[in-house]
């Protein structure tokens, strides 16, 4: 990955990631598997919240119906007991997915169902 060639997160991008991962940790909420788009920005922002995240392609843009499903799978599959999982991806590929659109730094919550 070359992240020279992408939009990073800023300084604040990266102060506001630290912040919600420190907010998640203060409300008791158990990080459980972290996954991460392979753009920097969105790993960038999952390493605030654990030391070890995965990357995944149906997280990464470009969006295409193999992917979307591939996310509503991942979306629908139950966290390990006791955990949340935690995913980082784009609005363009969530809305594809879900139609669900969201503009940057958005929280979503789903539950598998």
């Amino acid at each position: 990955v070359r992240c020279e060639t992408q939009r990073n997160l800023s300084e604040a991008g990266l102060q506001q990631a630290r912040r919600q991962a420190a907010d998640v940790q203060r409300l008791g909420i158990p990080v459980g598997r972290v996954v991460a788009s392979r753009y920097c920005r969105a790993w960038q922002h999952a390493a605030a919240f654990a030391a070890t995240y995965e990357l995944s392609d149906p997280l990464t843009p470009d969006r295409n119906d193999a992917k979307a499903a591939a996310l509503r799978i991942m979306l629908n599959t139950p966290p390990a007991p006791g955990t949340n999982t935690f995913l980082f991806g784009h609005g363009g590929v969530l809305w594809q997915a879900t139609d669900f659109d969201s503009v940057e730094s958005e929280t979503f919550v789903f539950r598998p169902s």
